[in-house]
């Protein structure tokens, strides 16, 4: 679907083209890098020209794997699947057939990620109110019984971007860790799990209630860890899921304008209230 101008910002879209071009970036962050590939010179060229890059790296990848090139191979998977990432991204429209292409290839990457870690990662479905939602469980290499982060990603991210595989924060400090998929998020959104206003704790809830039936996690030491709009989803988690005993945010998202921004989201998917 394509949204109408209803609001004037929506005419000014020249603004974020030129920040596209010049910054090679599409958020206000003041980096001496460029995000995006040099030939984006606007925004709807971000999914084409990620897609290229995103299949070069794998291509790659494929041949240093072959090789037995196995940190190379890890590498090169990973930022594959980044690039894959940020190209279905902006497509807004999850039937469109590139986003699927290019979300394909986000999974297809990260599996091979997966398989290539120094540490056991599993890619498990969780049931959630009639349908299911998908978790990446990365878990400590010798097995042992140890706390779990539950990770929460931004409204812009999928749970294949964090924690990384070659320098996983929470196993470097003895715990598991949990990336989601929450509602309108990643697979969630191409599944049509779409977020409303009080749906997202309810799913974090739904992998917890998975999390305690692991013989690896101790139950009564589960945390929630959130990212920009993963920052307001966690402390949501932690107050109505006592099982949830620690929670941390970070590039806080709690602006008034936060209703609005989640109104907005969406009826990008199709949805005209939450």
């Amino acid at each position: 679907m394509t949204l109408k101008h209803t609001r004037q910002r929506d005419n000014q879209q020249w603004i974020l083209d030129y920040i596209a071009k010049t910054a090679g970036m599409v958020q206000n962050f003041e980096d001496d890098k460029f995000e995006l590939p040099k030939g984006v010179k606007n925004y709807k060229m971000i999914s084409k020209l990620q897609g290229e890059d995103a299949e070069h790296k794998e291509e790659i990848a494929r041949a240093a794997e072959k090789a037995g090139m196995r940190e190379t191979a890890l590498e090169l998977y990973i930022q594959a699947s980044e690039s894959y990432r940020k190209g279905q991204h902006v497509i807004f429209q999850d039937d469109h057939p590139q986003k699927i292409k290019l979300h394909a290839g986000l999974i297809r990457c990260y599996d091979r990620a997966m398989a290539l870690a120094d540490y056991p990662v599993e890619r498990i479905e969780v049931p959630f109110e009639g349908q299911e939602i998908q978790i990446i469980l990365h878990l400590l290499p010798e097995g042992r019984k140890a706390p779990c982060i539950i990770y929460i990603p931004g409204m812009d991210q999928t749970k294949e971007f964090y924690p990384y595989i070659l320098q996983n924060d929470m196993i470097r400090r003895g715990m598991h860790a949990c990336a989601i998929d929450g509602p309108g998020q990643g697979i969630s959104n191409m599944r049509k799990i779409r977020v409303t206003e009080n749906n997202y704790e309810r799913a974090v809830s739904a992998v917890v209630d998975y999390l305690v039936t692991r013989e690896e996690i101790e139950a009564e030491k589960i945390g929630v860890f959130g990212i920009s709009m993963g920052s307001y989803w966690a402390p949501l988690a932690a107050a109505i899921d006592e099982r949830i005993k620690a929670c941390a945010g970070g590039s806080a998202t709690f602006s008034p304008s936060l209703q609005a921004n989640l109104h907005v989201h969406g009826r990008i998917h199709g949805r005209r209230r939450l």
